[in-house]
C-alpha cells in the first residue's frame, strides 16, 4: 500500500478485569476487611487483624530449601488465578519495601 509507518501498538488491557474486581469484593473475606476499623493504635490493630481477617489460606508449608522443594513451589504456582497472583504480588510488593527501608 506504500505506508512505511510502523504498525499501530495493541490497546493496553487492565492487569485485571472490571468483571474481577466485581467479583472479588463479593466475597466473604473482602466484605469483613471493608468493614474492619483500621483508626487504633498499630499494636491493637495488628493484634486485631491477626485474629479477625484471617481467610482460611494456610500458606505453603514446605520450606524452600532444594531444587525438589522449588520444583513443587514452581508448580503450584502455575495453577494460582489472577486473584491469587493478585495476592502475592501485593505480598511481594511490602517484603521488598520492608527490606529497603
Amino acid at each position: 500500500t506504500g505506508d512505511d509507518s510502523p504498525p499501530a501498538a495493541p490497546p493496553a488491557r487492565a492487569a485485571f478485569s472490571k468483571t474481577f474486581w466485581e467479583e472479588a469484593s463479593k466475597t466473604e473475606y473482602n466484605r469483613h476487611l471493608k468493614s474492619f476499623d483500621f483508626s487504633a493504635d498499630d499494636e491493637t490493630v495488628q493484634r486485631r487483624a491477626s485474629e479477625d481477617l484471617v481467610d482460611g489460606d494456610d500458606g505453603q508449608h514446605l520450606v524452600l530449601d532444594s531444587e525438589k522443594s522449588w520444583d513443587s513451589w514452581r508448580e503450584g504456582f502455575k495453577t494460582m488465578d489472577d486473584f491469587d497472583n493478585l495476592q502475592f504480588a501485593a505480598y511481594m510488593h511490602c517484603q521488598l519495601r520492608n527490606l529497603m527501608d
